[in-house]
């Protein structure tokens, strides 16, 4: 569990970002599913699914976005400071 919130207020936001995605690479590993929703199931869900495809499948955050669209049409794209976090991370596994 990892707190996030839906603004652009989150202290340090990469380190929650890459700790979550850790916690998912971690447990996925063992062979666990894992189910990703936050409170209202839209934009801080959708950044830990576009995060996870940014850094494990090596996406785009383009990339990312349109899977994770196709598949679920829930996700929330108004938080402009959740890209941006998507974007530096791209930049680091590249």
């Amino acid at each position: 569990m990892a707190y996030v919130a839906d603004n652009e207020w989150n202290h340090d936001l990469d380190a929650v970002l890459a700790d979550v995605l850790d916690d998912l690479s971690a447990l996925r590993a063992e062979g666990h599913q894992v189910l990703v929703h936050c409170h209202g199931g839209a934009s801080r869900t959708g950044l830990v699914l576009r995060g996870w495809l940014v850094r494990e499948k090596r996406m785009s955050v383009d990339e990312a976005t349109a899977h994770v669209a196709e598949r679920w049409p829930h996700l929330g794209l108004w938080n402009a400071s959740f890209t941006a976090a998507l974007e530096r991370l791209a930049a680091r596994v590249r």
